[in-house]
């Protein structure tokens, strides 16, 4: 899903910034706004440091490479708004018209994405995965391509091609496990952007509660109270979070304080209620 990140796609010397609904930054660069509203969500984010590409993965990625689209005047557009979103120097107004470009063309975008994808540049695979949030990502092969993606070497892949599949039913197993696995990542914004994109989510979470009860010991709130709200959601079957979550209602304050209170009342009303079901 690709929910509360305000979205942003900048260039800065080189290294891409995402921000779609909840796009984490990479390369240390700073967010831009926008003027694309995500379809979805939550959103992905981009390259940290490029892949090592003598790596099995990255070479097995190169190997998948498809054979080039067939060219009409669209994918040709789609082409070159691409290099210009890849190539460091592009200028920001041209960036960000080549970023809209390729979201208004959208399903004809899909073969250059694709191609994007399944390059051995984690730049080109990050921004491919990036565009394809904005812009929905409702072609079959995009979508597979970004199946791979989920277990791709770079975190930042990852957490794009999560943000772009997030609202797609028959994928959303296999986001979520994503999502929930960089919940655990070193990185402080992919742990955001992360939670933020587990926003969309509910009960269908629960198959997730180990990694999600674990991430209520981070002391970064912005990563804990998207998780705890999701907790609310998830319900009864989130019975074990409350030992932790009655903490935090007790520690904790503001925002987070609220979200566990609510998170408590959630779970342990809707426990008393199946209870009184089941007798």
């Amino acid at each position: 899903m690709i929910s509360t990140w305000q979205t942003a796609l900048s260039k800065m010397a080189g290294c891409i910034t995402l921000g779609v609904l909840v796009f984490a930054a990479g390369c240390g660069g700073a967010a831009s706004t926008s003027d694309v509203d995500p379809p979805s969500p939550e959103a992905p984010v981009a390259a940290k440091t490029p892949a090592n590409s003598s790596s099995p993965k990255i070479k097995e990625q190169a190997s998948l490479l498809p054979v080039k689209a067939v060219e009409n005047s669209q994918v040709t557009a789609a082409r070159e708004a691409f290099q210009l979103l890849i190539q460091t120097g592009t200028e920001p107004a041209k960036w960000e018209a080549a970023q809209q470009t390729l979201v208004t063309l959208g399903t004809a975008a899909a073969p250059v994405l694709v191609e994007g994808l399944k390059s051995s540049n984690p730049i080109e695979r990050e921004t491919a995965a990036t565009v394809s949030a904005l812009s929905g990502a409702t072609d079959a092969a995009l979508q597979a391509a970004l199946v791979v993606c989920l277990s791709d070497s770079s975190s930042f892949v990852q957490a794009n091609a999560a943000a772009a599949l997030a609202q797609t039913p028959e994928y959303q197993p296999q986001v979520m496990a994503t999502l929930t696995s960089l919940l655990a990542d070193s990185d402080p914004q992919l742990r955001r952007m992360a939670a933020s994109n587990l926003g969309s989510f509910g009960a269908e979470a629960s198959a997730e509660l180990p990694k999600l009860t674990a991430v209520l010991a981070d002391n970064d709130a912005e990563v804990v109270t998207p998780v705890i709200q999701l907790l609310g959601r998830i319900g009864p079957q989130a019975v074990k979070a409350v030992p932790q979550l009655q903490k935090i209602a007790f520690e904790q304050d503001g925002e987070i304080k609220h979200a566990a209170e609510q998170a408590l009342l959630l779970i342990q009303s809707e426990s008393t209620e199946q209870i009184k079901a089941d007798k």
